[in-house]
């Protein structure tokens, strides 16, 4: 193998980490760098497109076949949400166990015991009790993990793009939760929820 197509692969391999280290750690990179994480974004595309037709221009099988998996993995990554669904899934992962060991701790807690209770999180008294872990936001915008035994904030679903419907009676229960305005929610798993809110 030529120093030129050693020197192709080894970018190759940098360019992937480097691809993996962006998405695995989505929320971290955005919430630290806000809107220059789409300058981290536009050197990942575009060095990954020039290291696709540098491989190409290789004119070998292999080479070729590489290229082509670089392709779909820019498409993957910035243009459908497996991207930012693997930074959340990772992030929360991660972060299970620390918030289990926080829900027990507020969940023991009476209502009026609630009232006084220092905590990190974000408590909905209900019925039903709701638990909001942030992942920050700006001002009034944010973003966050919400532990929803009931999975009623799914409901936030349902609100059309051009909110239409947000005054329904059916949606007014979950729309003010947390002091803001629940906007969306999607499941992770089991009672875990990601939700946005502004």
């Amino acid at each position: 193998m030529k120093s030129n197509q050693k020197l192709l692969i080894t970018l190759t391999l940098l360019w992937l980490l480097s691809v993996a280290f962006r998405f695995l750690f989505y929320h971290e990179i955005n919430d630290n760098l806000w809107v220059f994480s789409w300058l981290v974004d536009g050197v990942l595309v575009l060095g990954g497109a020039i290291l696709a037709i540098a491989l190409l221009c290789l004119k070998q099988r292999k080479a070729i076949g590489i290229a082509l998996a670089m392709v779909v993995v820019i498409g993957l990554a910035w243009f459908s949400p497996i991207g930012w669904k693997t930074g959340t899934l990772f992030r929360m992962w991660r972060l299970e166990s620390t918030y289990e060991k926080e829900i027990v701790r507020i969940m023991a807690l009476d209502d009026e015991a609630l009232e006084s209770f220092e905590t990190f999180a974000e408590i909905e008294p209900g019925p039903p009790r709701r638990i909001a872990f942030s992942w920050g936001g700006i001002i009034d915008n944010w973003s966050g993990i919400v532990y929803d035994p009931s999975g009623e904030v799914l409901k936030a679903q349902q609100f059309k793009d051009d909110w239409s419907n947000w005054d329904d009676p059916e949606l007014s229960a979950i729309k003010s939760l947390f002091g803001g305005d629940l906007r969306n929610a999607r499941h992770l798993w089991g009672p875990w929820y990601y939700c946005f809110f502004t």
